[in-house]
């Protein structure tokens, strides 16, 4: 009918629109142009997802056209590793619901036999986030022994190892090795901070202090790494039996966690409870 007949001459007006845009350079006008294209038909040709795709990850935009896009491209070409893995990215960056399928996704890229270490790093983390740390750590040591050099997974794979008493001692026999790396690797503060929490897990207080010392000069405030050596530091005060001095951290802290991540606000959560409890049972002592 009308519809039809009006669809099918606003195809060929967005397929000249996205030639234009590209004719110009204009990448607004070609975002605009795709979209429309893939609005106005279900059959849309892969270079227009692929478009889009390239568009948004430009942008590092990971809202619902660009999931969309890429579920498209793992229908269309499902042999291709790469739409897999950016998919598992994608979802990964949206949490929540999403981080399933992150990990279904990017073990699917390795599956298809994607190079890169990101899918390994993205199932191991779902892995932990949803408990099962057992999975996490094979996911990271399959990613060591493709690239024995990494600093993110020997990072990811000794805080991972940390997290839980029964694995704690395996962890310990990577503190060298994560020394090394931390020492050779100074732009990446998060390796310290690991090292800081796997001496807090161990009880080893005085040189988590230490490492704790070195490492705050040393980053930005609001940053993820800086909340969490904030609650390294209310952690440490709370264990030498000065709950207050850790409450007055913590709650400032907790006030202003934008991008600490979920696990890391709980954490300092948790840390908060125990110092209230603290401080009152010292009150009423």
């Amino acid at each position: 009918g009308e519809a039809f007949r009006r669809a099918d001459g606003y195809l060929p007006a967005s397929v000249l629109e996205a030639r234009c845009a590209i004719a110009l350079r204009d990448r607004d006008r070609l975002m605009r142009a795709t979209i429309a294209i893939l609005n106005t038909t279900e059959q849309a040709p892969s270079m227009a997802y692929r478009t889009l795709v390239q568009l948004k990850a430009e942008d590092r935009q990971t809202d619902a056209d660009m999931v969309n896009a890429l579920k498209h491209l793992r229908l269309i070409e499902p042999e291709q590793a790469q739409w897999a893995e950016m998919l598992g990215k994608v979802r990964f960056s949206r949490g929540g619901m999403d981080l399933l399928d992150a990990m279904f996704q990017s073990e699917s890229a390795i599956a298809l036999g994607s190079t890169n270490i990101a899918p390994f790093h993205v199932s191991a983390e779902v892995a932990r986030l949803i408990g099962r740390p057992d999975r996490a750590v094979a996911m990271l040591q399959q990613a060591m022994e493709r690239d024995p050099g990494n600093p993110v997974t020997l990072n990811n794979l000794v805080y991972t190892l940390a997290s839980e008493p029964a694995t704690l001692t395996n962890a310990l026999a990577l503190l060298p090795d994560l020394q090394r790396v931390a020492a050779d690797t100074p732009a990446r503060p998060e390796l310290m901070e690991t090292l800081c929490f796997v001496l807090l897990q161990a009880g080893r207080l005085d040189e988590a202090r230490r490492v704790l010392g070195r490492l705050e000069p040393a980053i930005g405030t609001n940053s993820p790494v800086w909340f969490q050596c904030q609650t390294h530091r209310a952690d440490l005060l709370l264990r030498d039996g000065n709950p207050e001095a850790a409450i007055q951290i913590l709650r400032p802290l907790l006030r202003n966690a934008r991008g600490a991540g979920e696990e890391g606000i709980g954490r300092a959560n948790r840390l908060l409870f125990q110092a209230r409890e603290a401080a009152f049972s010292g009150s009423n002592g």
